[in-house]
């Protein structure tokens, strides 16, 4: 059989092709253009295409190049490839026609599956309309189509194609189909999946990582960007633009929608572009990917200022420095104006601006219609490529802060270019403010730079564009602050954010019940400033400077029109800004000694701040405010308690409090920890709420990483081989598995090179090939056809089918092998040192990894080097001699001072159904014969098990919970009661866990034999200056979520808080054995394994990792993730349920210093009390607590006193205005709530529904919706049990409120309750559900005055 011509060519193609690597996700070859000319010219063709007439082979050169060497990657045979190109011609299809669209997918077409035709089976044949009628390779009459595509694509209705060749035209196509960037026009686009992107990412690309979105740094190359200036390109790497690539993320909040959120801050990009500014960054464009939303920037090469603050800490303050300082100050205020008023010419701002704020016309955006061929993003880089008139439209920034300002840093200028930038949160309006009458508020402001406008006067308001001048104020004092004292004092300036309450900001504070004053702490700093540090004194630049910010900028009373010129007293617009900026310039220019005194600087500090300031600050007096008289139609519930409502108002939040007692119409509560000043406040639905800013914004997830970690496995490796017995031969076979010829030339370095084959074409070779039958069998399990294409990529030890995480295997090599590869070698993605073959559990080999990894981690201090301050009070002493063992409990007391560095392994197991598993253990009656020995022979496999791990790395004492605490038995209770508080030190203090994670019960047994993987031995490859490498590929074993997260063991309720407390952990299970410590999880395969959640319960000093550098939403997305998870788990005795959860909590408590009660925390106590039992159960039902007298049982508004699977809700935003529930919470770090003298307890007005809104919210809870339906309506209640109601609740408990409170589609987030007793005469209620109404279905509605318990 003669060999393919065209082979060579394509092979080549290839190879090319091979050293052209770019993209966003993964790197993916491409042809580039430059190439085109050697590849497809008349000598090729004719030698690709023999029989190609002079005309066609010319039409090739001119016309379709990529088309030609596309459809050589798709056809097969030569004669196919003849007939294709020339229908193409015929049917005038070219490389304009370029990128064709998925013809062979079913949703294309509208009469048919797909129009590619079946000519093996198709009965029907004429000649094309278009094509010679008289040849003898007959043609389908296209009249006979009907299809939703071009023309042009009729060209593939013809028999030298079919529909695998069709597809795989449309899939080598993006090879040769690059992304283009246009900089004409800016508009937001979808590409396709497939398609390439020209972005190539540096080995060490920056990435800054926020709340909302990842930033990281990329290049284009030149002939990919059209239209672009010289300057644009990188001087210091010609031909490239530099960019920043923006990725939003996907936030757990149900309001946020990504798409729009991406649209409307392209579409906010696009807008301020015009503007032309050269103090805001230019958006070079926006587009949608793979269900993955970006955003592409100029790349700013200092980042942002905070960064360039960092990195310059301690600025040069002279002359030249502080003119540059005021230039970039006045650029920025320059750009701002022009935001708030677009109706502006652009001009250069890079020196001089003055004039810009004269009115006249802008232009405005003109789109160009899409071209044929190459799709385009296309981005507006002119100033004057716009017609038309913006109108009266303003822009405001809403988030202007030193993170959202970057700095262009040229060598030769200080400080460079500050630019404006993330316009995320930028909003328009058509009107100013005054004219406008919908309310608009901010919702994903940075506190920190936040003004009060949102909690000033009743709340109706507008958010203004002044609302961008508090916060520019903010970071021209902080720039300031930098410039004279470094940046140590500015980030210390911040650090008092932490001391603060969430209704403030070190810039301001509230006063009284809806008004606010500039902060001491700021008023402290300015003061001191201006009168001891010469260059900031009366008539010097800085002085005037600080001036501006104070009588100006930071100033808390609003003008009523932003537009006009605000009288004194009141914060200014930009404009005023602008004009004060001029002229300290103006005069800086006149006077040098005006711009700088020239007096030395080395003995001038700053002002003192943080513990020193607090120290010396006088406390905020708030004015007597005149008791309101509730609204007419409101009426109490209980009259006769109260005549007026109140707001608690807290100067200092505790957890407990007293009684009230009236005084002259305001209300004063008193206790030993607290004085609460109460004050009254009505609005229109005499809702009492508070704005409370939280921020509940947070990056963590379930997403499981590789850690690369060669070096550790190399040294362990060669650790273990000494000791071992046999060899490396024993674990890394040397025979290669039976390969066809395309694999045994596969190099798993680069598995790039295995190429493009299709499912059919990998199975045809399975049955004579280890590795195409491995990739089948886990392709189909995936679900992938045998029409679909199979490709290979590499992840560190993940080998990928087609990049997808469903269809991985495993790679790894043996030891002791170098390998001089440059593939090898990129940091991140390294060839991973691994076991392909797994020791048999409890053998020597096995025993050895045990060791290695706890000498490892004895190294990095996961266990104290001193005795960690607790022993049992009993163990089990399991011998000497590895085999033979002798047992025995021992009362440690008898062992004296040995006990103060006793080592021990704690075991966390399941006991099991009593009728199918023994449950051996200790009661008191046999207590002495155990103490004296016990027979292993009686012992469960569990506990032989857990013994054999013992010797094997060389601990002689084990405590079971079964055996070294007395159980109940013969009317004795043992002491289980007595010893369930210690449980978190039994495990906090072991030398090591081990769980059975694969048992299901005692005699189940964990070193049991375990499933072969599957493993394919690859061929070794040499490479230049190393030894023969050997490669392994098998099944995925490295599963820890399921393995061991969702495995038997991890059902039980007490084995939650053991894995917690345990400061490492063994798990066996019936795949391989993982060792998890505060370092990460390693694996029997000798991989590492890390996660957010598995890192928070794997710490070996929990809770720390969740309250390391971690925001709110971290810690409560840790929380709260951590209960989720625990009211699920099962419990043969369910009272235990607050007791098995009890250690951790204590940690918890004591680690965040706060206090705590059943779940419930001190801080953010409203989000503690939006739990609901999850949508997977149909109720949950209260616990039935024995009676005793020394313990507390949860309360009906904790998780804990349910049997059943809870879910937190999680409110719509990141703001929300919480209502001041009282608690007492009297867990603290050194008791436990329950054993606390005081009992827990809330107090909180009731609101009562009436008839009418009872019934709408049944009608709306009768609907028949999925509980995700239900979750998107503004009314939503679901009952803990509803099997206890009779009927719909009518009283509930507002715990806080989303939105303003005159607006009808607020949402009010309560907890239903009923009537259950009387205490001393007054009401009792409990908790029976959770939701939240609507602000609408409560107009009529009443709100007590009083206070009530919820029990």
């Amino acid at each position: 059989m003669s060999r393919n011509p065209n082979e060579k060519l394509k092979n080549e193609a290839i190879a090319e092709m091979d050293k052209h690597l770019l993209g966003l996700y993964r790197k993916d070859s491409y042809f580039p253009s430059e190439k085109l000319d050697d590849f497809v010219n008349h000598d090729t063709i004719k030698h690709a295409l023999p029989n190609a007439t002079n005309v066609l082979t010319d039409w090739i050169v001119k016309q379709a190049r990529r088309t030609f060497l596309i459809t050589l990657f798709a056809l097969s045979d030569p004669i196919d490839l003849f007939w294709a190109v020339n229908c193409f011609r015929k049917h005038g299809f070219d490389d304009s026609c370029l990128p064709i669209q998925n013809i062979t997918a079913s949703e294309t077409f509208s009469q048919k599956a797909h129009c590619i035709r079946d000519w093996a089976n198709d009965e029907f044949m004429s000649d094309c309309l278009l094509c010679d009628g008289t040849s003898s390779r007959t043609l389908i009459n296209e009249v006979q189509c009907i299809c939703n595509h071009s023309q042009q694509l009729y060209a593939f209705h013809h028999e030298c194609w079919s529909l695998s060749s069709v597809r795989s035209f449309y899939q080598e196509q993006w090879h040769f189909c690059l992304q283009r960037f246009e900089l004409d026009v800016f508009e937001p686009r979808s590409i396709e999946d497939d398609r390439i992107l020209p972005f190539v990412l540096k080995d060490s690309a920056t990435r800054r990582i926020g709340g909302f979105s990842e930033v990281v740094q990329a290049s284009i190359p030149s002939e990919f960007v059209t239209n672009h200036a010289s300057e644009d390109m990188n001087s210091r790497n010609p031909g490239r633009l530099e960019i920043a690539v923006k990725t939003l993320k996907r936030l757990p909040d149900r309001s946020y929608d990504i798409e729009a959120e991406w649209r409307r801050e392209a579409m906010a990009n696009k807008n301020i572009n015009c503007l032309g500014h050269a103090n805001i960054v230019k958006c070079l464009g926006a587009f949608r990917q793979r269900d993955e939303y970006h955003l592409v920037f100029e790349w700013a090469d200092s980042g942002s200022l905070i960064n360039y603050w960092e990195q310059n800490r301690h600025p040069e303050v002279n002359r030249s420095n502080l003119k540059e300082f005021l230039l970039q100050l006045r650029g920025i205020a320059d750009a701002l104006y022009q935001m708030h008023n677009t109706a502006i010419p652009p001009r250069d701002t890079r020196r001089s601006q003055k004039d810009s704020y004269n009115d006249s016309a802008i232009p405005v955006i003109q789109i160009d219609q899409e071209t044929h061929g190459f799709p385009s993003i296309n981005i507006d880089a002119s100033e004057h490529s716009l017609h038309g008139n913006a109108g009266d439209e303003n822009w405001r920034h809403g988030d202007l802060k030193p993170e959202n300002i970057l700095v262009f840093s040229p060598i030769d200028q200080w400080p460079g270019t500050w630019k404006l930038a993330d316009f995320g949160r930028a909003k328009r309006h058509k009107a100013t403010t005054a004219q406008r009458q919908e309310v608009t508020v901010e919702r994903w402001a940075t506190r920190r730079y936040e003004p009060p406008d949102l909690i000033i006067g009743d709340g109706s308001r507008s958010i203004s564009r002044l609302y961008d001048i508090w916060s520019l104020g903010c970071v021209f004092f902080e720039a300031v602050i930098w410039l004279l004292y470094g940046y140590q004092e500015v980030d210390g300036l911040g650090r008092t954010t932490g001391g603060m309450s969430v209704e403030e900001s070190p810039y301001w504070t509230r006063r009284g019940r809806d008004g606010a004053t500039v902060s001491q702490l700021i008023s402290f700093w300015m003061s001191n400033i201006r009168r001891k540090d010469p260059d900031c004194a009366e008539n010097t630049a800085l002085g005037d400077l600080l001036s501006l910010v104070q009588a100006k900028m930071l100033v808390i009373q609003l003008p009523s029109d932003s537009t006009e010129k605000p009288g004194r007293g009141y914060r200014a617009n930009v404009r005023e800004i602008l004009k004060d900026l001029d002229l300290i310039i103006h005069k800086a220019d006149a006077n040098e000694t005006y711009l700088l005194t020239g007096r030395p600087r080395h003995n001038i500090t700053a002002p003192s701040s943080g513990k020193e300031f607090h120290q010396n600050a006088h406390p905020v007096v708030i004015d007597p405010i005149p008791v309101e008289s509730p609204p007419r139609k409101a009426k109490s519930i209980y009259e006769d308690l109260s005549r007026n409502s109140h707001v608690t108002s807290h100067l200092n939040t505790q957890a407990t409090y007293d009684t009230v007692t009236h005084i002259s119409g305001r209300e004063i509560s008193s206790s030993d920890n607290e004085i609460t000043l109460t004050l009254p406040r009505w609005n229109n639905f005499s809702l009492i709420a508070t704005r409370m800013t939280e921020e509940y914004r947070h990056t963590l997830g379930e997403t499981w990483f590789y850690n690369d970690d060669n070096a550790f496995v190399q040294c362990s490796l060669e650790a273990i081989f000494k000791d071992a017995t046999g060899g490396p031969n024993d674990i890394f076979p040397l025979q290669s598995s039976l390969l066809c010829k395309e694999c045994s030339q596969f190099d798993p370095i680069c598995p790039e090179s295995y190429g493009r084959r299709l499912m059919s074409q990998v199975r045809a070779t399975a049955r004579r090939c280890e590795f195409c039958k491995l990739l089948v069998q886990v392709a189909q399990r995936a679900g992938l056809l045998m029409t679909n294409p199979l490709y290979l990529r590499r992840q560190g030890g993940l080998l990928k089918i087609n990049n997808r995480s469903d269809m991985a295997l495993r790679v790894c090599r043996s030891a002791g092998q170098r390998i001089d590869s440059q593939a090898y070698s990129t940091p991140g993605n390294e060839l991973p040192v691994g076991l392909p073959i797994l020791p048999y559990p409890g053998e020597e080999l096995h025993a050895l990894i045990l060791r290695q990894w706890l000498n490892e981690c004895d190294q990095h201090g996961c266990v104290p080097e001193q005795p960690l301050g607790y022993c049992p009070k009993r163990l089990l002493f399991v011998g000497d001699e590895l085999g033979h063992p002798k047992c025995r409990i021992v009362e440690t007391e008898s062992l004296g001072d040995q006990r103060t560095d006793l080592k021990y392994i704690a075991l966390s197991h399941p006991w099991g159904k009593p009728e199918e598993h023994e449950h051996f253990k200790a009661t008191r009656r046999n207590l002495p014969l155990l103490l004296n020995d016990i027979d292993v022979n009686d012992l469960p496999a569990n506990f032989l098990d857990a013994i054999t791990v013992c010797m094997a790395v060389g601990i002689s004492y084990l405590w079971i919970d079964s055996i070294c605490i007395l159980q109940a038995a013969d009317g004795d209770e043992g002491d289980f009661r007595d010893e369930a508080e210690h449980i978190q030190d039994i495990y906090s203090s072991a030398y090591c866990v081990i769980a059975a994670s694969s048992a299901d019960g005692t005699c189940s047994g964990f070193l049991t034999p375990r499933n072969e993987a599957r493993l394919v031995t690859l061929s070794p490859i040499a490479t230049e200056g190393s030894q023969r490498a050997r490669f392994y590929v098998s099944d995925l074993l490295d599963d820890f979520q399921t393995d061991v997260l969702k495995s038997p063991l991890s059902e039980r309720g007490w084995v939650l808080q053991e894995r917690a407390l345990a400061r490492r952990t063994m798990f066996f299970t019936d795949k391989q054995t993982y060792f998890e410590c505060g370092k990460g999880i390693r694996c029997e395969t000798l991989s590492k394994l890390q996660s957010d959640e598995a890192s928070f319960l794997g710490d070996s000093n929990f809770p720390s990792y969740g309250t390391r550098n971690m925001k709110i939403g971290a810690q409560l997305f840790l929380m709260t993730s951590l209960f989720e998870q625990y009211s699920g788990l099962k419990f043969t005795f369910p009272p235990d349920k607050p007791i098995a959860i009890s250690g951790m909590e204590q940690q918890l408590t004591k680690n965040f210093g706060i206090r705590s009660c059943a779940g419930v925390f001190e801080n953010h106590s409203g989000m503690w009390l939006l739990w609901e039992r999850a949508s997977s159960v149909d109720r949950i039902s209260r616990i039935v607590f024995p009676e005793t007298n020394n313990t507390s049982t949860p309360p009906s508004w904790s998780f804990m006193s349910y049997e059943g699977a809870v879910s937190y809700i999680a409110p719509p935003s990141y703001q929300i205005s919480w209502n001041r529930i009282r608690l007492t919470l009297p867990g603290d770090g050194k008791t436990l709530w329950m054993y606390a003298p005081e009992k827990p307890a809330m107090t909180a007005r009731i609101l009562m529904l009436g008839v009418e809104e009872v019934e709408q919210v049944k009608s709306i809870l009768n609907k028949k919706l999925t509980h995700a339906e239900r979750c998107q309506g503004d009314t939503y209640i679901t009952f803990d049990d509803p099997r206890t109601l009779t009927s719909i609740p009518h009283t509930y408990v507002i715990l806080g409120t989303f939105g303003n409170t005159d607006d009808p589609a607020a949402r009010h987030y309560v907890l239903a309750v009923q009537l259950t007793d009387h205490l001393a005469g007054r009401p009792v209620y409990e908790r029976v559900g959770v939701g939240w109404l609507p602000n609408w279905l409560l107009d009529a509605t009443v709100e007590s005055f009083a206070f009530y318990s919820i029990l």
